[in-house]
């Protein structure tokens, strides 16, 4: 998006820039700067953005957002000074989304959200010009970002809602007012912060509060504790997953690691729908985008052609031959109780020609239940994987459930970091194994996968 300088000091309520100027995108990490951006200067837990406006000017940045001249600058490089840049960013991404006009589907949820984010966007685009955040863009600062950096003319978008605190959803729902509002489920992620599940239900539940009387909610009618919710919710609603739901899935067929296959009906309409992702897990995600895509008019027919072509985001669920003749899914980019748990489902599930190998690292964020939710997962495992390579810490205790589960000893790994992963795995694997990483960003098994695709 170009905006006018002009424009963005109405926005923030400060003297014009003499001369107008116009800049397109934001950027709040220096080295991240392309030319023509605003940069943002934000504080951070050990840098101050202020001691980085200097380097964005260098990489032609075409204006700063700050809080303070920091000194030091070219001569006449634009500053907007403003007395919180967060707060001004967010305003303006505000600003942005009322002045482009483009309907709003946001999505939260303990996990899934980023793949029914893409699996919504990809439905969307069947019936109109649509767009998405990039990534896993949902903070306070994230969001915004990618909708100011989004390109003009879009008829749609598709984002996301993430939190680790309560209020952090309701600030931007509020800012936002997304036209359909998505939960995709409620579970034991960022624990830590929370006395019980039910207080991460309610801050998931602050996303309806920037919903417009003709907002619509789409919910997971198979989650007890929003379907409680919905059913005192006024507004419109389309929910998703159970039984008698609006939108559901029958005669489901995984399809090793190929897929899952399933009937797909929308309120009474159906189509044949095959994911190419394994996991049942994959079902609810399109599920969810598909009563998104139904409060916009799409058809079940459109979410069949859409899921015929989709793509999986990045290290959510990719598969890759390696040159062992293994099988090797990607699932690396974060970790919570739910999640590790439909990945060793689908193991179990999955028919290997080999072995079952599940490379598991540390669940972070989970507070004092973290060491029992990962002994309880390990035992979970020893019905359901051959042999389990634990990477971190906290996920010894997914060895030693395994191990009172019954795996046995030999078949379990304990290493401390990813990096340590492909020289103990790779060398092991041959063809027909399956190889499933899974792990909280923290642990990095990122490293891990690419080290075993090259």
């Amino acid at each position: 998006m170009r905006i006018s300088g002009r424009v963005a000091a109405g926005v923030w309520g400060v003297a014009p820039l003499p001369g107008d100027i116009s800049f397109s995108g934001v950027a709040v990490d220096s080295r991240r700067v392309e030319r023509g951006n605003l940069f943002v200067a934000l504080p951070g837990a050990r840098e101050d953005g202020h001691a980085f406006v200097g380097q964005a000017a260098a990489r032609g940045a075409a204006a700063a957002l700050v809080s303070q001249d920091p000194g030091g600058l070219p001569a006449g490089f634009p500053l907007f000074v403003v007395p919180d840049p967060l707060r001004a960013l967010q305003d303006l991404a505000a600003f942005e989304r009322r002045r482009q006009g483009f309907r709003l589907a946001a999505v939260t949820g303990s996990v899934g959200k980023t793949t029914t984010k893409e699996m919504a966007a990809a439905i969307v685009s069947r019936k109109f010009r649509a767009g998405k955040t990039a990534g896993n863009a949902n903070s306070g600062i994230g969001f915004p970002m990618a909708v100011l950096n989004l390109s003009e003319g879009l008829e749609a978008v598709c984002g996301e809602f993430g939190m680790s605190t309560k209020g952090e959803i309701s600030t931007l729902t509020r800012l936002f007012r997304p036209d359909v509002a998505a939960i995709t489920n409620v579970s034991a992620a960022h624990a830590g912060n929370f006395a019980s599940i039910d207080g991460i239900a309610e801050a998931k539940w602050e996303i309806v509060e920037g919903l417009s009387p003709e907002g619509v909610l789409v919910y997971n009618a198979g989650d007890a504790r929003l379907a409680s919710r919905a059913a005192s919710f006024s507004g419109k609603k389309i929910a998703f997953g159970a039984g008698g739901a609006d939108v559901t899935a029958d005669e489901v067929q995984p399809d090793g690691l190929s897929g899952t296959s399933f009937v797909l009906s929308m309120r009474g309409e159906k189509a044949a729908v095959r994911i190419p992702l394994p996991g049942m897990h994959q079902v609810a995600n399109c599920l969810c985008a598909a009563a998104i895509a139904l409060a916009w008019g799409l058809t079940a027919a459109d979410v069949s052609a859409a899921m015929d072509r989709f793509a999986p985001p990045d290290r959510r669920g990719g598969v890759y031959r390696l040159a062992s003749g293994a099988e090797l899914i990607d699932d690396s980019y974060n970790a919570s109780p739910s999640a590790v748990e439909s990945v060793l489902a689908s193991l179990g599930g999955s028919g290997a020609a080999g072995r079952r190998i599940a490379v598991l690292g540390d669940m972070l964020e989970l507070g004092e239940e973290g060491p029992r939710w990962h002994r309880q997962l390990g035992a979970a495992a020893a019905s359901r994987v051959d042999w389990l390579v634990c990477v971190g810490p906290l996920a010894r205790g997914y060895g030693e459930g395994a191990r009172e589960a019954g795996l046995a000893p030999e078949a379990i790994v304990y290493l401390d970091r990813a990096e340590e992963v492909a020289g103990v795995v790779g060398p092991a694997l041959g063809a027909g194994d399956i190889v499933w990483i899974k792990g909280s960003r923290g642990i990095h098994l990122d490293l891990a996968a690419d080290a075993l695709r090259n």
